[in-house]
């Protein structure tokens, strides 16, 4: 991932310096794949009750020195996003969660939950706490990491499939035979959209995915699918097992 100093962060016009971090994020979630993003949109739209909430989310920002000066160390070592419930409670400076409301993660172009399932609330926290700060929890609670979705983890969700949108004709769900799709996240045993939007689901959170035909099944399709479909995902999340890939976090399948 590209690495921006301050210095040159603060000369960049947003527009600019948003381009740069997008393309600069690229790497970490395409891998050795050369896929294209562009077009993949998340859409969070039932929250999942085991949430845990965070005390007065849009609250003052307290004097760091009350927790003894150690806010801004803790800080840069992760300590906001490991310990989120007495970080942003007693280091809401250091963890950049000061002032501003809770705005609508659809501003940017609903590909926050996508971001902050990849880890980039605590990679690039400036950007995504400002822009992006109900997908990085600030605003929603908190969910536990047993709970959450990530690479090695099995999955089983209820789905339905639908051609371009949420209007679409339903082309396949889970809920006509009733039982639950099952798959490990990120060992490929599912389309990269899914691979791509669901990691950090909450247990019991329903998520839509609009998928693009480069991250489902290409120009040539699949059986009813043809080829250059865009595919629309209702996905709820309703069991997770912590699992493991094989060869390291994303594995070397």
């Amino acid at each position: 991932m590209i690495q921006l100093s301050t210095e040159f962060r603060s000369e960049l016009s947003m527009v600019t310096f948003v381009l740069l971090w997008s393309i600069s994020f690229l790497p970490l979630v395409l891998g050795d794949d050369d896929l294209n993003l562009e077009g993949l949109r998340v859409k969070i739209i039932k929250e999942s009750q085991e949430r845990t909430t965070v005390e007065n989310p849009n609250g003052t920002c307290e004097d760091d020195a009350k927790v003894g000066g150690s806010c801004a160390n803790w800080a840069k070592s992760g300590e906001c996003w490991e310990n989120p419930k007495f970080m942003l409670k007693k280091c809401r400076k250091s963890c950049n969660v000061c002032g501003g409301s809770c705005e609508d993660d659809a501003k940017v172009v609903e590909a926050c939950p996508v971001w902050a399932g990849h880890n980039e609330c605590s990679e690039n926290p400036t950007f995504m706490l400002k822009n992006c700060r109900k997908s990085c929890n600030v605003c929603r609670g908190i969910c536990a990491t047993a709970s959450t979705a990530q690479d090695g983890d099995h999955l089983s969700v209820h789905y339905t499939g639908r051609f371009d949108n949420e209007n679409g004709k339903i082309f396949d769900t889970s809920h006509n035979s009733g039982q639950l799709y099952k798959f490990q996240l990120g060992a490929r045993q599912v389309i990269q959209g899914y691979e791509l939007g669901v990691p950090g689901m909450c247990k019991g959170e329903t998520r839509t995915l609009t998928v693009p035909s480069n991250l489902a099944y290409g120009d040539k399709g699949t059986g009813s699918i043809p080829g250059g479909a865009t595919l629309h995902f209702t996905v709820e999340l309703v069991k997770l097992k912590k699992g493991k890939l094989p060869g390291g976090p994303r594995g070397e399948l």
